[in-house]
């Protein structure tokens, strides 16, 4: 037994289908979809846990010579979360996100967190200690950014 929408049935029999101002597109919906999510409760608690999450990736990077497998996992999981932030931010505020300066700054810091996790990623040997200090000045002042960007979320 096949079912038919509204819409599939009219067109079958040659009548037009008829939108109301009601009705919602694609677009609108994920627009919407997106808008609820970034003004959700879930939200404000999953920026919270990133801005903990990054403080403990501040202190781990200070006191270790070489990023462990755990630093590692938790900068991927920061990225992870912060790409799709961006992302679910861009599409509901579509043309507006490019507004804001701070929407600018967390898309350079977004491709920043990136370049980070691939030098933290390249490994560390004895040789490379020397250079491990830069790796660990430009995780903490990414860190330090983007905790800072985390927290003033929150606070809104």
């Amino acid at each position: 037994m096949v079912t038919y929408d509204e819409e599939e049935y009219r067109a079958e029999r040659g009548q037009m289908f008829s939108r109301t101002q009601h009705s919602l597109t694609k677009t609108e919906m994920v627009q919407g979809m997106a808008n609820r999510f970034m003004y959700s409760r879930f939200y404000s608690v999953l920026y919270f846990g990133l801005a903990l999450l990054s403080l403990v990736t501040i202190v781990m990077s200070i006191r270790e010579t070489c990023p462990s497998f755990l630093l590692i996992v938790f900068e991927g999981v920061i990225n992870a979360a912060m790409i799709i932030e961006v992302g679910v931010r861009m599409v509901a505020l579509r043309s507006a996100y490019w507004r804001s300066l701070w929407n600018g700054v967390d898309t350079v810091l977004v491709g920043l967190c990136a370049v980070t996790l691939v030098v933290l990623a390249s490994g560390c040997s004895a040789t490379e200690r020397n250079e491990a200090i830069f790796d660990t000045a430009l995780l903490v002042i990414r860190n330090c950014f983007q905790l800072t960007r985390l927290l003033m979320m929150v606070r809104k």
